[in-house]
């Protein structure tokens, strides 16, 4: 039964990443990030409009992916030395030096329903240092809690920013969501458009994909059929003026 409501914030982990020279990402053992507080991700990137023929000509929908903040009672040294480029020397020392570099992670989460769990995981993570924070103890004693800022971008091969467990989720991923890293399995043919503004006379144009069928092309609101298409590659018979806006629309491969 789907989840009416959701609550809580539990099960924080955080798997290393290398991203390889093609974009795909290879991930280590999730390690627990204990204490998990809050956790706000907001969604980076919004629809816009492309505008000719005085009107709306297109809508480019734009993700960027999601950045926020993850509260927690402490960060543990081992995410600063994974995640954040610290240093523990041979006296024990944990240090933080001006050229150190961040490196990637996934994070993988889990919210309280009233039906049950939904675990999370965002594939392609980077996060900022914390700051440096204390305060004097008074009467009583509160907890100070120390905040993690992050970013969580596509990953380059794929396009993927997030996923989550549903209902049809198999036993075997749910079960093993915080022991490996499980990624999506996205096969079939996806729909694409470009658009190219300004083209001057160049007669060749790079696509984002490589098509496996090409479903309309228009020059200056034109239809046509005036060209051929080679790998990632679309090449007009004569070049397109200076003003004409062209429009790519094709299938291509997901394989994912």
């Amino acid at each position: 039964m789907a989840n009416k409501v959701k609550f809580g914030l539990k099960n924080c982990y955080y798997a290393p990443a290398t991203i390889g020279q093609n974009g795909t990402i290879t991930y280590g053992s999730p390690v627990r990030l204990p204490g998990a507080v809050s956790l706000s991700m907001d969604a980076e990137g919004e629809n816009e409009n492309f505008y000719a023929d005085d009107s709306v000509y297109y809508v480019v929908a734009n993700n960027s992916g999601y950045s926020g903040d993850l509260e927690l009672a402490l960060i543990p040294d081992s995410f600063k030395q994974d995640c954040l480029g610290e240093i523990l020397d041979s006296q024990g020392l944990a240090t933080e030096k001006s050229t150190a570099e961040v490196s990637p992670f996934a994070l993988l989460f889990e919210f309280s329903g009233d039906s049950k769990k939904v675990r999370h995981a965002f594939y392609n993570c980077t996060a900022s240092r914390p700051s440096v924070e204390g305060n004097t103890v008074e009467d009583s004693k509160t907890p100070q809690t120390e905040t993690i800022t992050i970013s969580a971008a596509p990953v380059p091969a794929t396009d993927i920013v997030k996923a989550r467990t549903t209902d049809t989720t198999s036993e075997g991923i749910y079960n093993a969501w915080f022991t490996s890293v499980q990624e999506p399995v996205i096969t079939g043919t996806q729909s694409y458009t470009d658009i190219f503004a300004g083209t001057g006379a160049k007669t060749t144009f790079e696509l984002t994909h490589t098509p496996t069928t090409v479903t309309e092309v228009t020059v200056g609101g034109t239809s046509t059929s005036a060209y051929s298409v080679s790998d990632d590659e679309i090449t007009f018979t004569t070049a397109p003026g200076n003003e004409d806006v062209v429009i790519v629309t094709y299938n291509y491969t997901v394989n994912g």
